[in-house]
């Protein structure tokens, strides 16, 4: 999940960088991490775990309905 929350700290700098997005405080972890608790919250978003060739992956599935 770190990983997860990282990338998408990286992907928020690059719009920050773009212009796209103007507050620093947007793109801090914290900020991240309440949002993307909120969309688990809501059933926005799981994370799931599965075992690939022995080792356990995680990862994010967004629920589309």
């Amino acid at each position: 999940m770190q990983k997860f929350l990282t990338e998408i700290q990286w992907f928020a700098q690059s719009l920050i960088t773009e212009r796209i997005v103007l507050h620093l405080e947007a793109i801090s972890m914290d900020t991240i991490k309440n949002a993307v608790s909120k969309f688990k919250q809501f059933k926005i978003i799981q994370t799931v775990t599965d075992k690939i060739e022995g080792s356990d992956v995680s990862f994010v599935k967004i629920n589309i309905s």
